[in-house]
């Protein structure tokens, strides 16, 4: 679909090394943009099943859909499953289930499966991340804020790029009052389609990733 291909884009990163990405939506664009260029991606599901250990692997993106997916469901028999990315044996008997997703609520933190490990693999990732990009998020939910604040104020190496086509100077005062101002932080005033399509992004990495590095005393891994 030549309406979400620029998606794909993201793969570039890995030149610059590991790339996670964590999606707040439910769709399957990604994975389906991905799917376009013969790639895929580790979302912690191995022949349909949610198998948390396969997010170990470093050869491949990660993506993980901190909301859920429109493609997961729980069975009552097979449990946690994704009927699509990539598809279950028996996917065709769980088409009609009810999606496992997140939705509706003021907190959308909860100690279930899949959600559980995968808000911890976000949380532990902060730790360790050079560059953290953001694109189309407006800052709404208060627990990844809460997050994101907090890892930046002590992952003092890490440099975050916001990819949103409107001014975010009052919102990020609100919501995330460690970026606003911060010389780590980088606004790219584009859409995703502009700043994925015309390498905006891939750029802008780049220069904050070598930054990071002449920053830090002992350097840092990519």
């Amino acid at each position: 679909n030549d309406k979400i291909a620029y998606l794909a884009n993201i793969d570039r990163c890995r030149d610059f090394g590991l790339v996670t990405v964590y999606g707040l939506n439910y769709d399957m664009c990604f994975e389906a943009a991905l799917q376009s260029i013969n790639r895929t991606c580790i979302n912690g599901f191995e022949n349909g099943v949610w198998s948390p250990m396969k997010l170990q692997t470093e050869q491949e993106v990660r993506y993980l859909k901190l909301h859920g997916s429109l493609d997961w469901v729980d069975d009552a028999e097979f449990g946690i499953c994704s009927l699509e990315y990539p598809a279950h044996p028996e996917a065709s008997e769980m088409i009609g289930q009810r999606p496992l997703v997140i939705f509706g609520t003021e907190s959308k933190m909860t100690a279930k499966e899949p959600f559980l490990s995968q808000l911890h693999h976000f949380s532990h990732s902060l730790d360790n991340c050079n560059v953290l990009v953001i694109i189309g998020y407006s800052f709404g939910d208060k627990y990844m804020n809460e997050l994101i604040q907090q890892r930046f104020s002590t992952n003092t190496v890490m440099h975050v790029c916001i990819v949103v086509p409107t001014d975010i100077g009052e919102v990020l005062a609100d919501c995330v009052p460690a970026l606003h101002d911060s010389p780590r932080v980088t606004h790219l005033k584009l859409t995703a389609r502009d700043a994925l399509q015309n390498n905006h992004l891939y750029q802008a990495v780049g220069r904050r990733l070598t930054s990071a590095q002449e920053e830090s005393p002992f350097g840092v891994d990519d």
